[in-house]
């Protein structure tokens, strides 16, 4: 298995929203980097979106 080389980041929380979302985590058998990565890749995907169509509202 080859090794993929991340940036890594670290940002605080409450210990009630790490709890969360490590049995969020669990639920879907994923480990809790994962799961954080992959909400902000939609929510970086989401901002895409509507930072597009405010372009588009700006323009015409």
């Amino acid at each position: 298995m080859g090794v993929t080389k991340k940036a890594k980041i670290t940002f605080t929380c409450s210990d009630e929203l790490k709890e969360e979302l490590q049995k969020w985590a669990n639920r879907e058998n994923r480990t809790l980097s994962n799961l954080i990565e992959t909400m902000a890749e939609k929510a970086v995907a989401n901002e895409k979106v509507k930072s597009q169509s405010h372009d588009k509202d700006n323009r015409g």
